[in-house]
């Protein structure tokens, strides 16, 4: 999870870097929605890193580390 959430992290850089090197070749109301764009989703990003939220993938991962593959004992088996 650390990987992904470095390679998240390295695209917003990345994008961010774009946005800025265009912004001398775009209008202002384009680069402050643009901006306003980026700065929304990392709010979203670091709102979900710090309440813990993970996403689909990772709660799917999870669960299936849980889940033995043992075979449940039967209980009539185990009753007197």
């Amino acid at each position: 999870m650390e990987r992904l959430t470095m390679i998240v992290l390295v695209a917003a850089l990345l994008l961010m870097g774009i946005v800025l090197g265009a912004v001398v070749q775009i209008p202002l109301p384009m680069s402050l929605a643009l901006g306003a764009l980026i700065g929304c989703w990392l709010l979203v990003f670091a709102v979900r890193e710090r309440t813990g939220c993970a996403s689909p993938l990772a709660v799917t991962a999870r669960t299936s580390a849980r889940t033995s593959t043992a075979p449940h004992p039967d209980p009539k088996e185990s009753a007197p």
